[in-house]
């Protein structure tokens, strides 16, 4: 139906961005202002990273900023990879 999928980007929830994300992409990628930060680590890519229930989302710098719970929750180093999250039946073998 026309309208719908105005309505339902209107509805979407977007990821928060954690200080703690913030403080590592300034860490660990550039050293500029939160506002910056923020803009960088939304958008589509992340959007979608949401909706999926998680993950990761590789950043033009190579970094991976990983997203899970509805937020953004950290930047990984950058060539280090996220294998997904370790949930309460994960074992190591």
């Amino acid at each position: 139906m026309p309208g719908d999928t105005e309505i339902g980007d209107a509805m979407r929830k977007h990821p928060r961005v954690t200080w703690h994300a913030v403080r590592r992409y300034q860490d660990r990628v550039e050293a500029v202002r939160t506002a910056i930060v923020v803009r960088r680590l939304t958008g589509p890519a992340f959007d979608a990273v949401n909706d999926l229930g998680g993950g990761a989302v590789i950043l033009p710098s190579g970094h991976r900023a990983v997203c899970g719970e509805g937020a953004v929750i950290t930047v990984l180093e950058k060539g280090r990879r996220f294998f997904g999250f370790r949930g309460k039946n994960w074992h190591d073998e």
